[in-house]
């Protein structure tokens, strides 16, 4: 089995602000994404790791963490998906004898075709029971990691080797020791969650952030949708 991959993208919306959530969607303790970003649901395997960034018209050059995820279980199929999940939010591919069709949710608008075959095209849901939902504040990576880092220049670094503002998705492009980095954050974030909250992981305020910021998009291109 491979090494566990660092998937970082852009969110399209601005997730919980707009309208709670559904890629990824929060609930029961869970947490899903099944539809939008096809490439990363059908090539992450479990125990792969997934950051999602603020939009860019909202974190203001910063490299702003709206939620992150391990994937606790094995990628599984839209079929198996609708079986176990039917009554979630983002469960919206019923499969039948002709192939996956929409199934018509009240929580959610009609996907066009193009979108339809994109969600499709991803093959699979992932979930994981370690997670975390920032809120609408999100998480400023750089105030986030710093405390790792013996200078405010080594750790702007990583974070514009981390952050990945375009279109689409990347696992790739990382220096030794930067996952260990993001790792070791999370996993405080996610024991610190479970303390106060053994049964859910979702939403909370992030802490201040420094007045120092990290310009970590200047590099990158404007965010143009999360599919």
């Amino acid at each position: 089995m491979r090494a566990p991959r660092l998937w970082r993208y852009v969110l399209r919306y601005d997730g919980v602000a707009r309208d709670g959530g559904f890629a990824p969607y929060v609930s029961g303790g869970l947490c899903s994404l099944a539809c939008c970003k096809p490439t990363i649901r059908r090539y992450t395997v479990r125990g792969d790791w997934i950051i999602g960034f603020a939009p860019a018209n909202v974190s203001r050059g910063k490299a702003i963490v709206r939620y992150a995820m391990v994937v606790t279980e094995d990628p599984m199929p839209f079929a198996e998906y609708w079986r176990r999940y039917g009554g979630r939010r983002d469960a919206i591919y019923r499969a039948e004898r002709n192939g996956l069709v929409w199934v018509p949710n009240a929580n959610r608008d009609h996907p066009d075709l193009p979108a339809q075959k994109r969600d499709i095209s991803g093959v699979n849901a992932l979930l994981s029971g370690r997670y975390r939902h920032f809120g609408e504040s999100g998480e400023d990576l750089f105030a986030a990691l710093r405390p790792q880092f013996p200078s405010d220049r080594e750790c702007e670094e990583a974070v514009r080797r981390i952050y990945f503002g375009g279109r689409g998705q990347k696992y790739n492009g990382l220096a030794a020791g930067d996952f260990a980095c993001i790792r070791a954050w999370l996993e405080g974030v996610f024991a610190s969650a479970s303390e106060k909250n053994p049964t859910s992981l979702a939403p909370a305020a992030s802490r201040p952030a420094k007045e120092r910021r990290c310009s970590a998009t200047g590099a990158s291109r404007p965010s143009r949708g999360c599919l």
